[in-house]
């Protein structure tokens, strides 16, 4: 990220109530790791009073099918969101990478996409995303 475009992104952001979501099957891209790795730093640098793997296990979480990579980062297992190495491509939005569009969004956007998801498919897959752990979190934590 450019550091004019990075400045402009964290402006009037609070670090202490920031949450930065690493979304990276391999957690191997340049980009992504130079973007990583700014955030990291930012955070770090702007958060006082705590240790820097606090700070991590606090505001970084990761969607990543390369869970000793995100480790090997500093996140903390419990704040990775897996998934399969194989999914890619359109359907990476059905898995954990479709958190980030979720939270993003809220409910009523969820809602409509699991709809028009559903029309999409085969009847047999209702029953897979239903019972997709991520989906079912996500339904429950954003329609309470």
């Amino acid at each position: 990220m450019d550091p004019v475009d990075f400045k402009r992104a964290t402006a009037g952001l609070d670090p202490e109530t920031t949450l930065v979501v690493i979304v990276s099957k391999t957690f191997t891209t340049a980009e992504t790791m130079l973007n990583a790795r700014t955030m990291r730093a930012w955070l770090l640098e702007n958060i006082k009073g705590a240790g820097s793997e606090a700070i991590c296990r606090q505001h970084i979480v990761a969607c990543s099918s390369a869970l000793s990579k995100t480790s090997d980062f500093g996140i903390d297992p419990a704040n990775v969101f897996g998934f399969w190495d194989w999914v890619g491509g359109r359907f990476s939005i059905h898995s954990a990478v479709g958190m980030v569009r979720a939270l993003a969004r809220r409910s009523c956007i969820l809602n409509s996409y699991l709809v028009n998801l559903f029309s999409l498919v085969k009847p047999k897959f209702y029953f897979c995303l239903h019972t997709n752990g991520l989906f079912v979190m996500l339904r429950r934590v954003l329609f309470l």
